[in-house]
């Protein structure tokens, strides 16, 4: 689930565990399974975008539901070759606003 545009997204070493709350597991993981699929089906970066945002403006795709987060407390996580392993954390989900706001 690494940004598009971070420069580690096709790096086969990260390794990242997680566990969802309810709300993320209903809301978040959807979309986790419809990238993985089409990543894994050889789709390209801007097909996967493409195609996530078509899922959204189908309603295939839940919303965001309030309160997701996720949990990331193994040591034994990878997230970037330059950082190694990461620290234990919490990731909490928010619905993307205007930066003003």
């Amino acid at each position: 689930m690494s940004p598009f545009d971070h420069p580690m997204f096709w790096n086969p070493r990260l390794r990242g565990p997680i566990c969802f709350n309810p709300p993320a597991a209903r809301s978040i993981l959807p979309i986790t399974f419809l990238r993985t699929e089409l990543i894994l089906s050889g789709s390209s970066k801007a097909q996967i975008i493409e195609k996530t945002k078509a899922a959204f403006e189908k309603k295939e795709l839940p919303p965001l539901e309030p309160g997701a987060m996720c949990y990331m407390m193994s040591r034994e996580g990878f997230l970037d070759d330059s950082a190694g392993h990461w620290v234990p954390h919490l990731m909490f989900y928010v619905p993307q606003t205007d930066g003003a706001t």
